[in-house]
């Protein structure tokens, strides 16, 4: 291996443990990827990692692998997130967007107003809270989203945001099947909670 394939390796990898590699952001890094894929694969494989490309939606990230039959299991390199309440609903009611945003509109991007957001999510907050703290509410939700990777911010106050593709790999078509019946769920939690928040 040359001194170049050792560094585009290196950028690959260094990227990946980084977080997501989306192909238009980051074209040069999505090309390295590609021409190193299977040695990519091979270093991941010995850290208990697997690489999830998706060339259709344009990213790509690390997951953890479940282990052979005959190899001990590895400690996770790779955190699982247990987020809130609010958190899992504002991804959830994101992506049923994304779908419908894909259904009838070929603009691959989805943005939105926060505003618009915060009307998607009024119906599950708790009745009885002022508007500055419905919209400090949704803003913060939104906040651990774009920490997770599922949204950005498109503007210095906070009030537009586009919806990253990779939230389709994480909510799946048949969790969305099942969304109506997560609704009815979310909506029972929120009653018992009587609007009391964890982050």
């Amino acid at each position: 291996m040359t001194g170049d394939d050792r560094n585009g390796l290196s950028i690959a990898l260094v990227s990946l443990f980084k977080g997501v590699i989306h192909r238009d952001d980051e074209p040069q890094k999505w090309q390295l990827l590609h021409r190193f894929e299977a040695r990519v694969r091979d270093h991941v494989n010995l850290l208990g990692l697997s690489l999830v490309i998706h060339d259709d939606e344009g990213f790509a990230f690390l997951k953890s692998r479940e282990s052979e039959e005959d190899e001990p299991d590895l400690p996770r390199l790779i955190p699982r997130h247990q987020l809130s309440y609010p958190v899992s609903l504002t991804l959830a009611l994101l992506r049923r967007r994304l779908a419908e945003h894909d259904a009838f509109n070929p603009e691959p991007r989805l943005i939105l107003d926060v505003d618009e957001v915060v009307e998607m999510l009024r119906t599950f907050l708790p009745e009885g809270s002022t508007e500055a703290r419905t919209v400090d509410q949704v803003h913060s939700h939104l906040r651990k989203a774009k920490e997770l990777g599922f949204i950005r911010f498109l503007s210095r106050d906070e009030n537009k945001i586009e919806v990253k593709r990779i939230l389709k790999a994480f909510v799946d078509a048949q969790w969305l099947d099942e969304f109506d019946h997560r609704l009815e769920e979310y909506a029972e939690c929120a009653a018992d909670n009587g609007g009391q928040e964890n982050e």
